[in-house]
């Protein structure tokens, strides 16, 4: 893509700098991952990316099966744990996470249920929390620190994974009734953990657990009622948080609404691609450094079925839009830069523009 690149005065440059937030992401380039393999609805959900552009998710291949892929320099290969195979009944398998070796963590289920694994140079490890009845592995850093959640019976308990050694993660404000409990998704390389947790009143509530000291983090547009709420799924090594919310709208699915949105600075900023459902149909899950989103949208144009996308920042704009609470600080900052441009003057220059989802 081709624009003009506007110079900015530094005066300008203040103004922004001052205000902060919201406008940090001005936009995506949104490139639709959808695995060639693909059945029955079909659909395809890209759950990971790392720092190299490694895309891992799975594809749909019956009805309540799937299988797990990596995508990779434009190719798709499967990624399918062979412990999930009972004589002749096949079911699923669901890469969550990759770290920038390559190594791949997710679950996958079988006669005997749900269980994590760890895929290294073409070997499967089991991950499995004791006494649960079922793992799932759900995300890990370059130093093989994962972290995922188990079902106990009633709730899940979030859990890290330390070259075998497993420390329990919860969340003090989870709710401890059947469904709720605490389910981390993501940890990055300084071991602070994100994901998300379902109070007493079955409200969804994103987290940041930065050495055991847990904070709140709930997009302002999500809904407050059960079943609503903000999912944190990802986290960056700069500490940018990637996520959906979901609120009360007009959706297809049970009349909810869901939108991307990723964390950085302490401002919110939604993403929604721009194939999805008008009525919001988009679930971002991780983030890279270079602030690559991957997740899935609900497609129109093909029979409202899930596709994966990989969203790379586009400098000259996109379709990510500040929310709500960031408008009067953007509208007062238009007064500012236009008072000062009429001051200060400003030359123009043109260049080229970087174009770029259990």
């Amino acid at each position: 893509m081709i624009a003009p690149k506007h110079c900015i005065s530094a005066a300008r440059l203040m103004v922004f700098l001052a205000l902060g937030g919201g406008t940090a992401y001005a936009g995506y380039m949104f490139t639709t991952i959808d695995d060639p393999n693909a059945q029955f609805y079909p659909a395809t959900f890209a759950n990971a990316v790392n720092n190299s552009g490694q895309i891992v998710g799975s594809y749909s291949t019956a009805e309540f099966t799937s299988t797990g892929f990596l995508y990779n320099s434009g190719s798709f290969s499967d990624v399918t744990d062979t412990n999930f195979q009972f004589g002749s009944h096949t079911n699923s398998t669901f890469p969550n996470g990759i770290n920038s070796s390559g190594v791949i963590v997710g679950s996958y289920n079988n006669f005997f249920g749900n269980r994590g694994f760890e895929y290294n140079a073409g070997t499967f490890t089991d991950i499995t929390v004791a006494g649960s009845f079922g793992t799932y592995a759900t995300g890990i850093n370059d130093s093989g620190q994962i972290v995922g959640y188990s079902y106990n019976g009633t709730i899940d308990n979030g859990f890290l994974d330390a070259s075998g050694v497993f420390s329990t993660i919860s969340d003090p404000n989870a709710g401890s009734s059947f469904g709720q409990g605490t389910f981390p998704w993501d940890i990055n390389n300084s071991g602070v953990i994100v994901g998300y947790y379902i109070d007493s009143n079955n409200i969804v509530h994103g987290f940041i657990d930065q050495n055991g000291v847990f904070t709140t983090l709930d997009d302002p547009q999500a809904g407050q009622t059960a079943g609503e709420g903000t999912y944190a799924l990802g986290i960056n090594n700069l500490g940018q948080v990637s996520g959906y919310y979901v609120v009360q709208g007009t959706g297809q699915d049970l009349g909810l609404d869901y939108h991307g949105f990723v964390y950085s600075n302490g401002a919110f900023t939604q993403v929604d691609d721009p194939d999805a459902l008008a009525t919001g149909g988009t679930e971002v899950y991780k983030i890279n450094d270079s602030g690559q989103l991957v997740g899935n949208y609900t497609c129109t144009t093909c029979g409202d079925n899930y596709q994966g996308f990989l969203a790379t920042l586009n400098n000259s704009g996109g379709s990510a839009t500040p929310e709500p609470s960031t408008w009067a600080l953007l509208l007062l900052g238009l007064v500012m830069v236009k008072f000062f441009d009429h001051v200060h003057g400003c030359r123009r220059r043109s260049g080229q523009a970087r174009p770029g989802g259990d």
